[in-house]
């Protein structure tokens, strides 16, 4: 079986901030983390707890007081590190990105990023199509404002944005924020879908049931530490610590909490609501039997 690779090292992250003149707020401590090629990881914590400071370092917007970050095996605070091109293969979706959106076309929009990089304008067009395509953005809306489009619309030609500089790696900081349900499932499918082409994703988000549907791992952060790291079978599982964290469990697992606190046996938490389902009616068969 072929080892998968690590993209992205993180050692011993540390960095401060002034809240105020005098007072000064300690937001990640010590962060230590790997991500692999390939992964959908969520981040997930309370407000405070450090997560979006931490996706602002893996491509440069924000430097560590101390600790080291590695792309591709290499330092991204080594001197003379091209912190451009590692924009490019990490890719940061902020919240509300259509916020971002300036061009008369979305077709200009999207191809700015490659432009500015350095590509033609038919390379950076053909890049941007290629992108908004992804998305699902038609020809017909190439020509037109942006700011004419839906709200999803506007997001997700936000994100093609970013996929036409062809990261490798996709962070995304609470990007179905606002949305209405139909809109999010799309959009996370999307990521998803993007996934398995390939490109690895960096959720953060505040839903635990976006967390428990879609993603393979999940990082929990609590008052600037990683304090949970594995599947969402394995976080939810430990109801104490999520709730330490500050969070919430998943409907599905929540609801097999509550059937083991009953006392009724529950052989298997897990996050697929199919599952959770045939096992939660194979239980009440068996007390009705």
């Amino acid at each position: 079986m072929e080892e998968t690779v690590v993209l992205i090292e993180v050692e011993k992250l540390n960095y401060t901030y002034a809240s105020s003149e005098k007072e000064k707020v300690h937001a990640l401590k010590d962060v230590s983390l790997n991500i692999r090629q390939g992964e959908f990881v969520a981040l997930v914590g309370s407000s405070g707890s450090g997560k979006s400071t931490f996706v602002r370092h893996l491509n440069g917007l924000i430097k560590a007081d101390s600790g080291d970050i590695r792309f591709q095996g290499e330092s991204i605070y080594q001197k003379k590190y091209p912190i451009s091109k590692l924009r490019q293969k990490v890719g940061l979706v902020f919240q509300y990105p259509e916020h971002q959106l300036f061009s008369r076309s979305v077709l200009a929009d999207v191809a700015f990023g490659p432009r500015n990089m350095g590509d033609s304008k038919e390379e950076a067009e053909n890049k941007a199509k290629a992108a908004l395509e992804k998305v699902g953005i038609g020809e017909e809306l190439f020509e037109g404002s942006p700011y004419e489009l839906s709200g999803g619309q506007m997001r997700r030609v936000a994100i093609a944005g970013i996929l036409a500089m062809e990261p490798e790696v996709l962070v995304l900081d609470e990007p179905t924020a606002g949305l209405d349900p139909y809109v999010r499932n799309q959009l996370l499918n999307l990521l998803k879908k993007m996934q398995k082409s390939g490109v690895t994703i960096l959720l953060v988000s505040h839903s635990m049931e976006e967390v428990a549907n879609y993603a393979d791992r999940v990082v929990v952060f609590n008052s600037g530490r990683i304090c949970m790291d594995g599947s969402p079978e394995e976080v939810f599982a430990d109801k104490e610590k999520i709730r330490k964290a500050g969070l919430e469990m998943p409907q599905v697992m929540e609801a097999l909490w509550q059937l083991k606190e009953q006392g009724i046996p529950v052989h298997e938490f897990t996050c697929n609501e199919k599952t959770a389902i045939c096992q939660i009616v194979d239980i009440i068969k068996k007390k009705e039997a």
